[in-house]
């Protein structure tokens, strides 16, 4: 048995958030013990599927005092030590690098994306700059989980980051879990054609492109947007501008999208930059056909088995994505879902495992 602490900023969304629900009920499943953190300033209601504690450390806190209140967590739950700690975003990352009690071969980053593609407009050359020097502070030697063999590269190379130890493991899909939920019976009508986008609205996420791709296909086609996030608002005036309030649906966070996604026409991921993309590979499980934005995570996902499905960031992207929409199933459902089963949970839980020694 082992004793690991997962360290996130929420715990409701898919992405990141998923990613570390599923991983911790699945340690905890095979026998060992298992806490979160969770660093935020709002307390949120732990999710009905959530099968570990869960503990809420509010990062306003000042730097000491964060510190203080964070070791005292670790030492009331676990007697006798801790063998791994996951930190799964920036906070957790600034956390866990300050913490000197805890020896650096216990320490592990987990890095969902790829940084060295976020360069915003209004950070000026000397400011990304200076971003990347940040990153390599935060990340030399220490010991690095990526989720995708194009992050590792963005980091090592782009970055110029030299870590202790890197990994590779793509993020875990509980198939079975997945498969079952998507089952359960759907309580809300639904368009008979639609599109999803599924995930935190946050500004690198892009959703904004998904609401502009309906304005290249047929009336018919709606788009359901679930989850919750900073950039709704701006999102909800994109609509009204372009005049499509009948046809985008905003459904906020679901604690079980699975039979929704399961029954659209497409996933859409417009993201920005992504180092794996979650979302993309639990839609093909379900035999719904993923369109992306050309980055390290869908590379990784659909590059070699579905070329068709990634797009090159241009003028014209929007309307080959409603092209191939209009032309879709361009592979058996059979065919998505097979594939989908190598990123199975018991793959990662093997490599994470691996790495407490």
């Amino acid at each position: 048995m082992k004793k690991v602490v997962f360290i996130v900023h929420s715990l409701h969304g898919g992405g990141t958030q998923g990613y570390v629900r599923s991983l911790a009920n699945y340690f905890y499943e095979q026998g060992n013990q298992v806490a979160i953190i969770v660093l935020s300033n709002n307390q949120e209601k732990v999710p009905d599927d959530l099968l570990v504690p869960a503990f809420f450390l509010p990062k306003a806190l000042a730097r000491k005092k964060l510190i203080e209140r964070f070791l005292a967590l670790i030492e009331m739950h676990f007697l006798n030590g801790v063998d791994a700690f996951f930190a799964n975003s920036f906070d957790a990352y600034k956390l866990l690098s300050v913490q000197k009690r805890i020896p650096n071969d216990k320490q592990f980053y987990v890095v969902h994306a790829d940084y060295s593609t976020m360069r915003y407009s209004f950070y000026t050359p000397f400011k990304n700059m200076e971003r990347t020097f940040k990153y390599r502070r935060l990340f030399n030697k220490k010991n690095i989980i990526v989720n995708s063999d194009g992050v590792k590269e963005s980091l090592t190379k782009k970055l110029g980051i030299k870590p202790k130890s890197m990994s590779v493991i793509f993020p875990p899909i509980n198939c079975d879990l997945v498969k079952t939920m998507a089952t359960e019976k759907l309580t809300m009508a639904l368009p008979e054609e639609y599109l999803v986008a599924l995930g935190r609205l946050s500004e690198g996420k892009r959703v904004y492109l998904a609401v502009e791709l309906l304005k290249y296909l047929p009336n018919s086609f709606h788009l359901l947007v679930i989850g919750d996030g900073d950039q709704l608002p701006n999102i909800k005036k994109r609509v009204q501008s372009e005049r499509l309030e009948s046809r985008v649906h905003f459904l906020g966070w679901q604690p079980n999208p699975y039979p929704i996604l399961r029954n659209a026409k497409a996933l859409v991921s417009m993201s920005e930059s992504e180092g794996f993309s979650l979302v993309v590979a639990e839609a093909l499980l379900l035999g719904v056909a993923s369109l992306a934005v050309n980055s390290a995570g869908p590379q990784t996902i659909l590059g070699e088995k579905f070329p068709k499905l990634i797009f090159e960031e241009n003028k014209t992207m929007l309307k080959e994505m409603a092209e191939t929409i209009k032309h879709l199933p361009l592979y058996p459902e059979q065919y998505y879902e097979s594939y989908a089963e190598t990123f199975d949970i018991s793959h990662a839980y093997k490599k994470y495992y691996a790495l407490l020694g």
